[in-house]
């Protein structure tokens, strides 16, 4: 059946319908009859969102079964018919740029993960890299309901992406925070053992007191001296290390890491845009 015949067909069921209506559902029986027949328009066309829209209206519950059944199946058909394109970005740096600006040339949504899905027919990208600013143009035909990968690369060849420096829950420790540290805790841990042999030692004073000898009063006095000068320089060199730590911090550098988007959504003087 050509569009035509289709349209004035669609016109003859309206004007029955309108016969036996109510006058005040007069008004809805046209509108919906008027999205029905734009929906075929649109779809013919290749404005897939547009006529999503349309056929959404003749769907709805005021609407006769007749159209209201044939728009919703369109409804479901049109959607699942739209092309899935993902967008790939490599920095100049060699990095990959999933916060890169990508501008389109038409109307799209969010779909799974970071698929953006659009009409089918042609489409123009542009795509800014976020470490030169520099801009790629790429133009390409989506068929209904193809799903499609594209790779956008600024790097040069045989650039590489830097390593991640690996962090603590703050930051890069650094060398002299980490040997201090690391000697004030040993010093800690020895005085606090030296204290303890001190302690078992004049414990085994009890047995003497309170006749004991000075030589065996004097052999318990070095380790509690010791373990107090032990465990001071200890204390020392923790804080030290603790206050080289928080003062050697490089700025913090937001890391995104690949395969981890945001979508985002503006609008750019030339049409729709996302970022990633």
């Amino acid at each position: 059946m050509s569009m035509r015949s289709f349209f004035l067909g669609s016109g003859l069921v309206v004007a029955m319908l309108s016969a036996s209506a109510a006058p005040a559902a007069a008004d809805d029986l046209h509108d919906c009859a008027a999205a029905y027949e734009q929906t075929q328009r649109l779809q013919q066309k290749n404005q897939s969102f547009a006529a999503i829209d349309a056929a959404n209206q003749c769907a709805k519950p005021e609407c006769p079964a007749l159209l209201r059944d044939d728009c919703a199946k369109w409804a479901v058909d049109l959607a699942a018919k739209l092309p899935s394109l993902n967008i790939h970005v490599r920095g100049g740096d060699g990095c990959a740029r999933p916060e890169a600006q990508v501008t389109l040339d038409g109307p799209f949504k969010k779909g799974e993960g970071n698929a953006l899905l659009l009409d089918p027919g042609t489409h123009e990208i542009t795509v800014v890299d976020p470490t030169t600013n520099s801009q790629r143009k790429q133009s390409l035909n989506l068929a209904a309901g193809e799903k499609r990968d594209i790779d956008i690369d600024f790097a040069a060849p045989g650039a590489v992406c830097p390593k991640r420096e690996e962090t603590t829950p703050i930051g890069k420790v650094p060398t002299i925070s980490l040997i201090a540290g690391t000697v004030g805790v040993g010093f800690v841990l020895i005085g606090a053992g030296l204290g303890i042999g001190g302690a078992i030692k004049r414990g085994n004073l009890d047995d003497c007191k309170p006749n004991c000898s000075d030589d065996r009063v004097d052999a318990v006095r070095p380790f509690f001296i010791a373990g107090d000068i032990f465990a001071g320089v200890g204390i020392v060199a923790v804080a030290l290390g603790a206050i080289s730590y928080f003062m050697l911090q490089p700025p913090k550098k937001q890391f995104n890491p690949a395969g981890t988007t945001t979508l985002g959504w503006f609008l750019t003087p030339s049409g729709a845009g996302a970022t990633f």
